[in-house]
């Protein structure tokens, strides 16, 4: 009986602290922010149409977060929701644009 209670207690107990699927996430994570730099990096890298955000006027110096090609052209936005709206009307923020 004093057997079968050991054999027990250590099955449970190898059980509780076996090895974990994922015990360090930290590569992981080191690993989605240098592909995020990375993605940051090519944005900035890019030649855009125009200067500012055409959504808000932003100055594109200030952040750049997303672009879109639209009738052959790049445009770049400071958010993701100024693309968002622009892409509902590009030709109605295009006839708005000047020339800086």
């Amino acid at each position: 009986m004093r057997k079968l209670f050991y054999i027990i207690s250590l099955s449970l107990l190898g059980a509780c602290h076996g090895p974990s699927t994922d015990e360090n996430p930290m590569p992981k994570a080191k690993a989605a922010i240098s592909r995020a730099a990375d993605a940051a990096a090519k944005l900035k890298n890019l030649q855009f149409d125009y200067p500012k955000d055409p959504a808000c006027g932003m100055p594109l110096k200030a952040g750049l977060e997303d672009s879109t090609e639209y009738k052959g052209k790049l445009y770049g936005f400071c958010s993701k929701e100024c693309k968002e709206e622009f892409l509902k009307s590009p030709e109605s923020f295009l006839a708005h644009l000047t020339t800086p």
